[in-house]
């Protein structure tokens, strides 16, 4: 005989019971009593294997449940009940947190299914952590040093083709897809392997919507009134409300100890800095116990600092210890590359750590392209969305891309175009990856993965999605700039450059100066103590531009025109240059 004590929260519920399970057949039913919002009971549950709440006649998922029953076929859906056996004791194999300094990250998003899904990563168990496991040996290759999962969280994918998983129905329970037999174990096996070789892992955790707790406690759990759908999902989660507070900070607690999680990443952060009727606060209670929770001190924390409800908090995130997804430098730099006024002093400040914005570079998480949006390959193939195979009439997906398609749009043999749009990406990946900050790509872009012009591919589970397994001379491009950064203490600064280490040049074209109105920039960047420096020009002109260097021995390291001339840079293109300080 085995006595089980089970406890649900609940403000508004006027009958809770529970409900066991043997397999698939009902086993029993008792009542929970009510002490204050606190309903619990002890039961006896014999031979039951599952169980579930039910509240007020309708079944709910115990927002506790660190297993759920539910099916490890992709496509079959979640279930609201959950195990009843406790995780099993996992072996770490005294495997340790790399615990790496924010100035050595380089970020690498990710989506587990994705990963593998496709057939040509020749994995045993495709779409899996284990899958992803086998895959270990290509990130190390590849340089990165954290992956960012893409929520992991149990969802269901059978609502509306969810295929990324932004619509969690659990916040403690893996997600049972992604396993084929104990998803608890075998995420710990994959983060034990990652660890094992030096590399960080990052959650995308997803606590400002969700619609599973509707059927608990919608007074409680929820926004009301005009910034209920301050997520633009529906269901904004009241963050900052006590039974959801303590409900997000079980979750981290539970990841970062039980599974040794270095990182989160917050979806829509924006969302949890608002009170029970969505408006902002000025210090948000739940950013406040995240930040100095003793269970998360040595976890680092990424604010998606906005949400479609209005609030854009880039810069004024109110968390001290987060780092920023930096939609500015994004969308900055896009504009920079393709050749709009005006952005030279923007370039310029977010190329050298975003200084108008924060008090330090390592603030910044810098990314040009995400899992929303265009990919890299499409972000100089399109000047426009294609989303028709979403469904929803091409409605979906944000129409300010700052895209720009070089001639033609989509799929050309127009010899021109296809260099220029090669250059282009060449350019974006030496932009990401010298500028001061923290940079981070999606998977997909260091093999040119193409969308065909879908930004918004979230129900799609295809090769638009799907990691296509195949050498591409682009990633070897990807693999010299992570070395560059790793080799070069430069790239890694905590600290803005003072004015003696930074030089800014003049420009040639029309004999014009350096202004708002150009697109041409060159800067040296110096490195007094390592006594090296690096010249850099960047060409967002379309004519090829005369250049007067500075003084000095250089060695030319890049040019993404290939035409390695010192005296000339070809249009849209990059050079830089390193040598000795004189």
């Amino acid at each position: 005989m085995s006595i089980r004590n089970f406890s649900i929260f609940s403000r508004s519920a006027k009958n809770i019971e529970v409900q066991l399970f043997e397999n698939e057949r009902l086993f029993s039913r008792s009542p929970l009593s009510q002490n204050g919002s606190t309903w619990s009971s002890q039961v006896e549950t014999g031979n039951s294997t599952s169980y579930s709440f039910l509240v007020d006649g309708n079944e709910v998922l115990d927002p506790m449940a660190k297993q759920i029953a539910a099916p490890r076929i992709w496509g079959k859906g979640s279930s609201k009940r959950a195990f009843l056996s406790d995780p099993s004791p996992f072996d770490w194999q005294e495997t340790k947190k790399p615990q790496l300094s924010p100035s050595d990250l380089i970020i690498y998003e990710v989506h587990v299914r994705g990963f593998t899904q496709d057939a040509s990563s020749k994995v045993s168990t495709p779409g899996t952590f284990a899958g992803m496991r086998e895959k270990i040996p290509y990130l190390v290759d590849l340089g990165i040093t954290a992956v960012e999962l893409m929520p992991l969280f149990e969802f269901d994918e059978t609502k509306g083709n969810n295929f990324w998983g932004y619509s969690s129905e659990s916040f403690f329970a893996p997600m049972a897809r992604f396993a084929n037999g104990d998803p608890v174990t075998e995420l710990k096996e994959l983060i034990r392997e990652l660890h094992r070789v030096g590399i960080e892992v990052i959650l995308d955790v997803v606590y400002n919507h969700s619609d599973a707790f509707l059927q608990i406690d919608p007074q409680s759990y929820y926004i009301q009134g005009d910034f209920a759908n301050a997520s633009g999902c529906g269901n904004t989660l009241s963050a900052n409300s006590e039974p959801m507070q303590s409900l997000i900070l079980e979750s981290l607690r539970y990841f970062a100890t039980e599974f040794q999680i270095d990182g989160f990443r917050f979806d829509l952060a924006s969302c949890l800095t608002r009170d029970s009727s969505g408006n902002p606060l000025t210090d948000p209670p739940l950013i406040r116990a995240i930040e100095n929770d003793p269970a998360l001190q040595d976890v680092k924390l990424f604010a998606e600092p906005w949400d479609p409800g209005g609030l854009y908090q880039v810069g004024s995130f109110p968390g001290k210890r987060f780092a920023e997804w930096n939609g500015h430098y994004r969308d900055v730099v896009r504009r920079f590359l393709k050749g709009t006024d005006g952005q030279l002093g923007a370039f310029a400040s977010s190329f050298i750590g975003s200084d108008e914005i924060y008090d330090q570079p390592l603030r910044s998480v810098n990314y040009i392209t995400a899992h929303d949006g265009f990919s890299l390959h499409d972000l100089f193939s399109y000047n426009e969305k294609h989303n028709w195979d979403n469904g929803e009439e091409n409605r979906d997906g944000s129409d300010h891309n700052e895209s720009w398609n070089c001639g033609a749009e989509g799929a050309t043999e127009d010899s021109e175009i296809i260099d220029l749009r090669k250059r282009q990406m060449h350019n974006t990946a030496v932009i990401l990856f010298c500028s001061l900050g923290i940079p981070l790509i999606v998977s997909g872009d260091e093999v040119a993965q193409t969308r065909y012009g879908n930004n918004n591919p979230w129900c799609q589970d295809n090769k638009l999605t799907h990691f296509p397994w195949q050498k591409h001379p682009f990633t070897e491009f990807i693999k010299m700039l992570i070395r560059l950064r790793k080799e070069h203490a430069i790239f890694r600064k905590n600290t803005f450059f003072h004015a003696d280490s930074i030089h800014w040049h003049g420009i040639i074209p029309h004999q014009m100066e350096w202004s708002k109105e150009g697109r041409f920039l060159a800067v040296t960047l110096q490195d007094v103590e390592n006594n090296e420096q690096f010249y850099f020009a960047f060409n967002a002109f379309y004519e090829d531009l005369d250049l007067t260097l500075p003084s000095s021995d250089w060695d030319l390291l890049i040019d993404t025109s290939n035409e390695k001339k010192f005296n000339k840079i070809k249009a849209h293109s990059i050079l830089v240059l390193r040598g000795k300080i004189c």
